[in-house]
C-alpha cells in the first residue's frame, strides 16, 4: 500500500473515529469488548487495500467492517445466542444509516447529551455511569442502592426518557438558531 493511501486511510479513520466508537459500543456485548473490537477494526481499516477512501461511503463501510468483527468475536466466544438474530444488528445499522447524510449530527447529539447529563444530579449521573459506561446490570445497581430491581429499571427508564427529551429540545433549539 502506498504512503498516500495509508495516509488517506488514517485520515478516514480519524474523521470517523467517534462515530465508529459509538457504533461499536452499541453492538458489542461489553465495554471492554467494544474497546478491543474498535482497535481490531482500526487495524483492519488501516491495512485494507480496497475499501473506500471517499467520505460519502466511508461511514457505512466502516460500520460494515465493525459489524463483521463483532459477529466473528461473538462466534469465537460461543456467544451467538446474545443476538437472537441478526435483526438486532440490522436495526442498529438502519438507525445509523438514516443519519449518514449528516454525519455532523452525531457531534451535535453528543454535545447535547453531555449538556443534558450535566443537568442531572450526581446520584442520577452515577446510576447512568454504572449502567452504561461500566456495564453494570440494573439489578446490581439496585442492590448497591438498596432499591428493588423493578424500581431501578423504572428509574433508569425515566432518566433515559428525560435525557431524550432534553436532547430533543437542545437540538431543536440549535436548529432554530
Amino acid at each position: 500500500m502506498s504512503d498516500d493511501v495509508a495516509a488517506q486511510r488514517w485520515q478516514l479513520l480519524l474523521r470517523h473515529r467517534k462515530m465508529l466508537a459509538d457504533y461499536v459500543r452499541c453492538i458489542a456485548p461489553t465495554l471492554p469488548e467494544a474497546e478491543d473490537i474498535f482497535q481490531e477494526v482500526g487495524l483492519l481499516v488501516l491495512n485494507h487495500k480496497t475499501g473506500p477512501l471517499d467520505l460519502p461511503t466511508a461511514g457505512a463501510w466502516l460500520r460494515g467492517v465493525a459489524r463483521n468483527v463483532v459477529l466473528q468475536h461473538l462466534r469465537a466466544q460461543g456467544r451467538q445466542r446474545h443476538l437472537s438474530s441478526e435483526e438486532i444488528l440490522d436495526l442498529v445499522d438502519r438507525t445509523w444509516e438514516e443519519e449518514d447524510a449528516e454525519a455532523d449530527i452525531w457531534n451535535d447529539r453528543r454535545a447535547a447529551l453531555t449538556a443534558c447529563l450535566q443537568q442531572l444530579g450526581s446520584s442520577d449521573q452515577q446510576i447512568l455511569k454504572e449502567r452504561y459506561a461500566d456495564g453494570a446490570a440494573s439489578d446490581a445497581i439496585a442492590e448497591r442502592l438498596r432499591r428493588s430491581p423493578e424500581a431501578m429499571r423504572m428509574k433508569i427508564m425515566r432518566l433515559r426518557q428525560a435525557l431524550s427529551r432534553c436532547i430533543s429540545r437542545r437540538l431543536a433549539t440549535a436548529m432554530g438558531d
